[in-house]
């Protein structure tokens, strides 16, 4: 039977048309080229029709088989590669009729940008079908078949990219949701393996960028000269940029907002396969959306970062200028520094031209210990050497601070008219301090210097009115106000007095210079016996004498036989002294009195006296 041509042509288009327009049913390209087998096979009623696709990305044949009989049946089919088939496509031609003794069979094919596309059209057992069409037809079969292929692929293509720019309008809803830097990173993570689950992701940052462990993120840095040149290409040049290996295909894809580039979309196939072009454009909007989804996290973390900032210096400054004293000074920055930065020691250091440094109270009591000496004498020397700013993350690594415990220091000098200092914080931990951490200190020490130099310049003026020029005592008057304000406070404290003994003849014998040089001896080692918070002072001529707050009678005994025995084994020329001591108790349930407490320490001064000098009395 003759076959119309025109009239299956006819068919083949309506039913292709009809379709096209139910597109929109179709779940897959497989489903399409199913539909297009049965009308063939209906139409030209060969043994089976196959559709293949060769897929560069992908490196082999996939498409279906419909055998044509009462039933159709069909198998989905995968061939390797182009030598499976007994012809070679070329590119320029359309069909080739084919016949061997095993195989009559019609081929027409078609060459794309995404490969070549395939038709088989098997006559076996029919070749008195296959002879009936003309040159003709069969040309006008090729361009319906493969305007159909085209028009199907857009339609589905397009279906597909609306659901996928779908998704990304969610995935951009839920970036652009939050500031914190880390809920965005998984997003993007997230979206990417949900979109397209086949491929490998990776972020990869600039140093500076956080890096949650559980997230596919990885840092480089631009200056490496063995980091991928790939990777410093799309980075720097902001481009899309592809590496190919035998195994696999690299995308990267620069993460990139308004402000600049701030990393690297790492997307990895796992063969070496050609990314679709609306697959480079998903990713690269993607990339972007992230990259001001980042941007925002950043600028937003860095405004707050900048009120905390604020904030911090403010609250610093309202306390400073409540006239405090050097100790409520550097307790006040000590507090604040500790909470802010988390460090475990930190000091407020003095630098003086022609002494040692000086620990100001208040700092915490790793740098008041004997070790701690050359680790400071380190830092002091490190800080000047680098333009009065040191940030180490990683100390115990260099040669200079390997033999001391701290791994994080951060050390920023003070320095106005009247005063020159050094703060220091400290950490075992590697990474504890951060360059911003640095700039804040300096922020917070430019207001501040100026109250604590005035705070500093106020303390040592106190103390040059309350203490004596020779001896550097605290003076009579002061010594009376510690005692009267201890008696309020505390529950017992001790007093000793203390004479030298024939101090005339020393003045007689050896002159007043010496004479002064004597009491400058026995007054430095009352000093150096009592505590810090004892008050030690000049109570007149060669008189001196030591309160110890909180001390009872018989510790404050001991003390004084401690002092006179030092000044009788280290005094030149010796001297000897005689003491007196006295004390209060709350629980003797008597009142305490600055008038009785100097009696009897005086009473016993001159027992002591009486009963041979360089001895300590008590009255009890």
């Amino acid at each position: 039977m003759k076959i119309n041509e025109k009239e299956i042509l006819f068919e083949m288009k309506s039913e292709f048309f009809d379709f096209v327009s139910r597109q929109d049913d179709y779940k897959n390209f497989v489903q399409s080229y199913e539909d297009y087998a049965k009308v063939v096979c209906r139409l030209l009623m060969p043994t089976s029709v196959s559709v293949h696709h060769y897929i560069n990305r992908v490196g082999y044949f996939e498409g279906i088989k419909i055998i044509n009989s009462s039933i159709y049946s069909k198998e989905l089919i995968r061939i390797d590669n182009e030598q499976h088939f007994p012809i070679q496509f070329i590119q320029s031609e359309k069909y080739i009729i084919y016949k061997s003794s095993l195989q009559k069979t019609i081929y027409l094919w078609s060459h794309d940008e995404e490969g070549l596309s395939l038709v088989e059209l098997d006559f076996s057992g029919k070749e008195e079908l296959m002879d009936q069409f003309s040159s003709e037809f069969l040309l006008n079969f090729h361009e319906v078949t493969f305007n159909f292929k085209n028009v199907s692929t857009r339609a589905l293509r397009t279906i597909e990219q609306g659901k996928q720019y779908f998704e990304l309008s969610k995935i951009t809803s839920k970036l652009h949701s939050s500031f914190e830097i880390e809920y965005v990173l998984e997003e993007i993570i997230s979206s990417l393996r949900t979109v397209y689950p086949n491929f490998n992701y990776q972020l990869l940052f600039t140093n500076q960028t956080i890096e949650p462990s559980h997230l596919p993120i990885a840092q480089f840095s631009p200056m490496d000269k063995d980091a991928n040149p790939y990777i410093i290409k799309a980075y720097s040049e902001n481009i899309i940029t592809f590496e190919k290996t035998n195994n696999s295909t690299n995308m990267y894809i620069p993460i990139q907002g308004q402000q600049g580039v701030y990393g690297v979309l790492k997307v990895e196939s796992d063969k070496a396969v050609e990314y679709l072009k609306w697959e480079e454009e998903f990713f690269n909007i993607l990339a972007t959306k992230a990259g001001t989804a980042l941007e925002n996290a950043k600028l937003y973390k860095q405004i707050e970062e900048s009120a905390k900032r604020t904030q911090f210096v403010n609250e610093i400054s309202q306390n400073l200028n409540q006239n405090l004293n050097i100790l409520d000074v550097v307790n006040c920055l000590v507090d604040h520094f500790k909470e802010t930065f988390q460090c475990e020691e930190i000091a407020l250091i003095l630098l003086h031209d022609n002494e040692p440094y000086e620990v100001l109270k208040g700092s915490t009591s790793y740098f008041f210990e004997e070790d701690a000496k050359l680790f400071i004498h380190h830092i002091i020397k490190s800080t000047i050497d680098h333009d009065g700013t040191l940030l180490k993350v990683n100390a115990c690594s260099e040669e200079a601070f390997q033999s001391f415990p701290f791994n994080s220091i951060l050390a920023v000098k003070i320095e106005t008219k009247g005063l020159a200092g050094i703060v220091i914080m400290l950490h075992r931990d590697i990474c504890k301090f951060t360059y911003q951490d640095r700039t804040l200190v300096q922020n917070v020490m430019e207001p501040t210097k100026l109250a604590l130099r005035n705070t500093i310049l106020q303390d040592r003026l106190e103390q040059l009115v309350a203490t004596d020029h020779l001896t550097n005592l605290f003076s009579r008057a002061y010594l009376e106000e510690q005692i009267l304000k201890s008696i309020q406070e505390d529950q017992k404290g001790t007093l000793i007095l203390l004479d030298i003994d024939d101090f005339k003849k020393v003045n007689d014998q050896y002159g007043h210079q010496i004479g002064d040089d004597v009491l400058v001896q026995v007054s430095n080692i009352i000093k150096r016996v009592v505590r810090s918070t004892d008050v030690a002072a000049r109570w007149g001529g060669e008189e001196l004498a030591a309160y110890l707050p909180r001390i009872g009678v018989e510790d404050g005994k001991r003390v004084a036989i401690r002092i006179i025995e030092e000044v009788e084994k280290i005094s030149k020329p010796k001297v000897t002294t005689s003491c007196g001591v006295s004390s209060w108790n709350k629980t003797d349930h008597k009142d305490a009195s600055l008038n009785v407490l100097f009696k009897n320490a005086d009473d016993a001064l001159y027992e002591a006296k009486e009963n041979g000098k360089n001895r300590v009395m008590v009255s009890f």
